[in-house]
């Protein structure tokens, strides 16, 4: 049945702590399962909110008292700080590991803090970790009223306060009648005995006598009482602890608590048979007695240091006491049941093994098996990388050799016809100076001077023809890469004039795909001054592309979490790079390929223009990487 009872207390500070603290092992979600607040309290600030309502309206002043949960003298408050109230259901009530229990006792937790106190604080602590197992929930009640700052009045709380009517009888009020009508709206009710002691008091109010309530089963009642004595000692010396006070006080003895222990025992897996429930059963501080000769037991409730709870038999019960369900019979029809559970959990975790294994097993073949096959396709594809590499470095050479001949062929005709260009002018010279020797007898025939006779007119200087690249002859199997030889020897013949004409390289002119690759491959056949020009131009490429690649790590860098003067260090290494890589497109651009680290300064007016634009179309991709955007290269 649903239990509700109230205490009040001069140290919520004590209070709140217990409810919300972890015990000493526990992790979080193991103290309780709810913290929810009411009326504005945060379970987190809620001793901080109750103590401003306190200073408000000046009733947080301390005093030196009696502290009755550890028998020692503390410093208390002068008024009471707050209400306790434990509302507890049975296991056959509520399951403690239901969620939708845990919202019916908050339900019930939160309506009767809105009946019995609608304008207090509180805050409601569901828990299910207490010694019987069960769910309940514990409501702090601030004392003080945030708006009047009146207390609460000390009746409420108990079971066998009265309202005055107006006709000057008075109607019975208390605590377990207001309790009782909010139950039974959720389909529940409180103990039958209190719940008659209810009735019979209502009847003794209203004829005028007393508002007491009388229990007539006295021995339930003296095991509940027992119960809820031993849950105060354990609040007790939780509150104790949680403030550093020592606590001293025995712990009491109660059926109930050691109902608790004895079926924890039995449930317990590890209690298969009789002797190894009495050693499970001292574990759960139960001493399990069996009477010699004969089936009976008896349960001593044992403390923490494994002494009785109470001296003589007073912590000493015969499991006949207790019930059908605590003698022999039910202890070894438990220890059967773990022991067959045990045997089937063992047969079931060794199946499950025996699968692990095997899957585990083929997972593992199979992955050797793929492995195997994966070595072997690689294995294949770098042979076949190898023997195409082969070829085509073959018939490269072929290519190189065939390019080579043909040039040399080209020397040998030119040198063959300046040769035979020299023997015919060496022959009509020869034949010239032989006319000339035989012109004065002539002249004498006819009677003309020929001794100064006019010498042939010497032939006028040819203009300087324009030179042709050598790569005009080279051959490639790939259309691609021969159509970039043809446009590369067309760009270098014109290159090489404007270099003899004192001009720069029109860098636009450079054909796509002229990297190092390239100049490897027909460097010896490119004119010497086009091929250092060109050489210049891509070591020159590729101090920008390490520029920008450094750039791009520092800006990457900067995205993490940096202090400020790192931040600002690699902000400046940043810039300076960009800088950097913006000047050496700049200066490519503008045919300059050699190293002008230190001449910055010097460089043309076309130089600087194509510089100053390049740096403001990389401003603009910065502010685009900070607004979101990548560091891409144009």
């Amino acid at each position: 049945m649903v239990n509700i009872r109230w205490s009040p207390t001069y140290f919520s500070r004590a209070l709140n702590t217990y409810l919300l603290n972890l015990k000493e092992g526990q992790q979080d979600g193991d103290r309780y399962v709810v913290a929810e607040g009411v009326n504005g309290i945060m379970p987190r600030f809620v001793e901080q909110q109750f103590r401003d309502v306190r200073k408000k309206w000046g009733k947080n002043r301390t005093v030196r008292r009696l502290w009755k949960r550890t028998g020692t003298e503390t410093w208390q408050g002068e008024y009471v700080h707050a209400y306790h109230g434990i509302i507890s259901f049975g296991q056959d009530e509520l399951d403690p590991d239901d969620p939708e229990a845990w919202d019916t006792a908050l339900r019930i937790a939160r309506a009767t803090v809105e009946e019995v106190f609608p304008t207090r604080q509180a805050m409601l602590v569901l828990q299910n970790d207490g010694a019987g197992g069960c769910l309940h929930v514990h409501l702090a009640v601030n004392s003080v009223d945030e708006k009047t700052g009146r207390s609460i009045d000390s009746g409420l709380t108990t079971h066998s306060y009265r309202k005055k009517l107006a006709d000057g009888s008075y109607e019975l009020a208390g605590m377990a009648l207001r309790f009782n009508e909010i139950l039974e709206r959720e389909g529940f009710q409180q103990r039958a005995d209190l719940v008659e002691m209810m009735a019979d008091a209502q009847e003794r109010v209203r004829a005028g006598g007393s508002a007491k309530l009388r229990a007539k089963d006295r021995r339930e009642v003296s095991e509940q009482r027992a119960a809820e004595k031993h849950e105060d000692w354990l609040i007790d010396r939780e509150q104790a602890e949680a403030q550093g006070i020592a606590f001293s006080q025995p712990e009491p003895f109660s059926v109930a608590v050691l109902k608790q222990r004895v079926r924890k025992s039995m449930n317990d897996p590890r209690s298969i048979d009789f002797d190894t429930f009495v050693e499970v059963a001292r574990d759960h501080r139960v001493d399990v007695e069996l009477r010699p000769g004969t089936r009976g037991l008896a349960y001593v409730m044992l403390d923490e240091a494994g002494q009785p709870v109470a001296e003589g038999t007073r912590a000493r019960r015969r499991a006949s006491t207790l019930g059908s369900d605590y003698m022999l019979d039910a202890v070894e029809a438990h220890c059967a049941e773990n022991d067959a559970l045990s045997a089937q959990a063992q047969a079931q975790q060794d199946a499950v093994e025996a699968d692990r294994a095997a899957r585990d097993k083929a997972m593992r073949e199979g992955w050797a098996a793929e492995a195997r096959a994966l070595r072997a396709e690689r294995d294949e594809r770098a042979a076949e990388r190898e023997a195409r590499a082969a070829a085509a470095a073959e018939a490269e050479q072929q290519a190189r050799e065939e390019v080579e001949r043909k040039a040399q062929r080209l020397v040998d005709e030119e040198a063959n016809a300046q040769a035979e260009a020299l023997v015919d002018a060496e022959r009509k010279n020869r034949s010239e100076q032989a006319s000339a020797a035989a012109a004065p007898d002539a002249g004498a025939a006819d009677g003309t001077a020929a001794s100064h006779a006019p010498s042939a007119a010497a032939p006028a200087a040819s203009a300087q023809q324009t030179a042709r690249s050598r790569l005009r002859d080279a051959v490639s199997k790939s259309e691609q890469r021969q159509a970039v030889i043809t446009a590369f020897a067309a760009f270098e013949e014109r290159a090489l004039e404007a270099l003899r004409e004192g001009r720069r390289i029109d860098d636009g002119d450079v054909p796509k795909g002229i990297g190092a690759g390239f100049l490897k491959a027909f460097g010896e056949q490119m004119f010497p001054e086009i091929r250092a020009q060109m050489e210049l131009r891509e070591a020159k490429k590729q101090l920008g592309r390490s520029a920008f690649e450094d750039a791009k790590a520092l800006h990457e860098r900067l995205q993490g979490v940096l202090g400020p003067g790192e931040r600002e260090d690699l902000e400046s290494r940043n810039r300076g790079l960009r800088k950097t890589a913006a000047r050496l497109r700049a200066e490519i651009a503008a045919g300059v390929y050699e190293d002008t680290t230190q001449e910055v300064d010097s460089q043309d007016e076309d130089l600087l223009d194509a510089s100053a634009r390049l740096e403001m179309e990389r401003t603009e991709a910065a502010e685009k990487v900070e607004e979101g955007g990548s560091l891409v290269e144009d």
